[in-house]
């Protein structure tokens, strides 16, 4: 189990770089679903805000196989996570595609490990906590070693009871037991700021985020950083932290994220 954790994700990271020394109009669907799957230690920044073609591998991907389940998950997840950041992906229209292609993915693959994560991440972004709880779940029993699913269950629970203490405690005892290269532990320090941040303790959101970002510097990661920083009375250290961000987001809107996706 210990060597499945540390491997799983260098291993895919090696692929991805063979498969970038190709053309993705060359690619079948599981390599054009691979180039996009996100894999920790191998992040990148955008280029700029989403747009059509930010979808373009899941689409040549279906385009290729209108059944290919991974296409569809992955689909669903990166337009989750896009209406975090740019507002105009989060209208109606886009939720109801994204909503679409995560039902999809799991009508073709219910035994699918790596479908139900990326599908649990799209519930998980879209706040059905319910639904992701119970795929990540699923993901455990049919991948015990899979790298993200524990840590992200943790997440969600600690979100879904009424403290998140519980979780904080057993992703710190998870995170003594990752390796320091682990490339998932960026993920496990950013979860502990969310959770650090939701319980009131801004010192150590403030800390724990920027643990995290000292290992990828990610939007996902600044917001809690900034939001703790705001409260512990360092706006200028909030100000510069989202000022990394803006050319990659140029439509974040602070206020809308706050009021609406929040809540949802």
């Amino acid at each position: 189990r210990a060597i499945a954790t540390e491997v799983q994700l260098p291993l895919l990271r090696a692929v991805k770089r063979r498969l970038g020394e190709r053309l993705p109009t060359g690619m079948v669907p599981w390599e054009l679903t691979l180039m996009v799957t996100w894999v920790p230690g191998d992040e990148f920044r955008p280029a700029g805000p989403p747009d059509e073609n930010s979808y373009w591998l899941q689409n040549r991907a279906l385009e290729i196989d209108p059944d290919y389940a991974p296409a569809h998950a992955l689909f669903a997840q990166l337009a989750s996570y896009h209406a975090f950041f740019h507002p105009p992906a989060d209208s109606a229209s886009h939720r109801e595609r994204a909503r679409r292609h995560a039902e999809r993915a799991i009508e073709l693959a219910p035994f699918d490990a790596e479908v139900l994560y990326q599908v649990a991440t799209y519930y998980r972004n879209a706040g059905d906590r319910d639904r992701a709880r119970a795929l990540l779940e699923r993901v455990i029993q049919l991948h015990p070693t899979h790298p993200l699913a524990a840590i992200d269950l943790l997440l969600v629970e600690g979100q879904c009871d009424a403290g998140a203490g519980a979780a904080i405690a057993r992703l710190q005892a998870l995170d003594r037991r990752l390796s320091s290269s682990n490339p998932a532990r960026w993920v496990l320090l950013g979860h502990l700021s969310a959770l650090h941040l939701a319980e009131g303790d801004f010192a150590r959101a403030r800390e724990t985020a920027r643990q995290a970002r000292a290992i990828v510097p990610v939007t996902w990661t600044a917001l809690p950083l900034a939001a703790a920083a705001v409260e512990l009375g360092l706006g200028d250290e909030a100000g510069a932290v989202l000022a990394e961000h803006a050319r990659e987001w140029p439509a974040l809107d602070l206020d809308y994220f706050t009021e609406q996706l929040v809540p949802r």
